[in-house]
């Protein structure tokens, strides 16, 4: 969801009715004046299947909704919680490359442009994890070059 002055992507879970009286006001605030959900298509404009755009009474709605002290509905009409896989859904990577050091990309809501030089020749460790010490990658062959450079 995005909050603040300047658009920014903030996780925060909504899943349950606790989650979201945390955040009534702001969820009130940022409909209201169409901030979220985000859609950057003018509607007025024109239309598109699946366009993320409240109506104008869904918005009346969660403003009441808030003003009202945000009540818990029917608990028995509540959807099921949706179940997130633990780690990758593809499985363990063959190869973790790691930076030597850290990418900083600053908040500051412009498009940013990086070279980062990962060390990718490394062999294969026990673990699954690159190692630094060789040269070679995980067949033993040279690496050839990218074009990254950092």
């Amino acid at each position: 969801m995005y909050f603040g002055d300047a658009p920014r992507i903030l996780e925060v879970q909504l899943l349950t009715h606790q989650d979201v009286l945390k955040k009534a006001g702001r969820i009130a605030e940022a409909t209201q004046t169409r901030y979220m959900p985000p859609w950057p298509p003018d509607p007025s404009y024109s239309h598109f299947v699946g366009e993320r755009v409240l109506k104008d009474r869904e918005i009346e709605t969660i403003k009441r909704w808030v003003e009202n002290g945000s009540p818990e509905g029917n608990p028995a009409k509540l959807p099921r919680q949706p179940a997130f896989p633990e780690g990758s859904v593809y499985g363990k990577p063959d190869l973790i490359l790691r930076m030597r050091k850290p990418l900083a990309i600053p908040g500051d809501n412009k498009d940013q442009s990086a070279s980062p030089h990962v060390p990718s020749g490394n062999r294969m460790g026990q673990d699954g994890e690159g190692s630094a010490q060789s040269p070679h990658d995980s067949r033993g062959e040279t690496p050839r070059p990218c074009g990254f450079e950092g």
